[in-house]
C-alpha cells in the first residue's frame, strides 16, 4: 500500500530515526551480531526493544501477535500522514489507525 512512499537508499544513518529509536535499532543490531555483552545498554532500551525487530535494514514495531508495521523514517512521516489523510479527511484516530494496519 505504501510502497510508493518508500525511499530507496541506505537506511543505516544517524538521522533516520529519533535518538531513542536509533538506540533500539543499535541494540537490535548488536543482538543480531552477538555483541550485546560488549555494549552498555539502558534497561529502558532493552525493554522497549522487545516490541521491535529489524528487517531489510528497517525498523518494524510489533502491533499484534501476527503483525509488524514499518516505522517510517522521520523524513517519510509527513508523506505517510498526507497519504493516509488525502481525500479522506480526519475521521478520528481509530479510523486512521485502521488504514495503517
Amino acid at each position: 500500500m505504501l510502497d510508493n512512499l518508500m525511499i530507496t537508499e541506505n537506511y543505516i544513518t544517524e538521522s533516520i530515526y529519533e535518538e531513542w529509536l536509533k538506540k533500539i535499532y543499535d541494540y537490535l543490531q548488536a543482538c543480531a551480531a552477538g555483541n550485546v555483552v560488549q555494549m552498555d545498554h539502558e534497561p529502558k532500551i532493552k525493554r522497549l526493544s522487545l516490541k521491535y525487530t529489524i528487517s531489510e535494514n528497517r525498523l518494524y514495531r510489533w502491533v499484534s501477535s501476527t503483525r509488524y508495521v514499518r516505522v517510517p523514517a522521520v523524513k517519510e512521516r509527513r508523506n505517510v500522514l498526507e497519504y493516509v489523510h488525502d481525500g479522506h479527511g480526519h475521521q478520528g484516530l481509530h479510523v486512521v489507525e485502521k488504514r495503517f494496519v
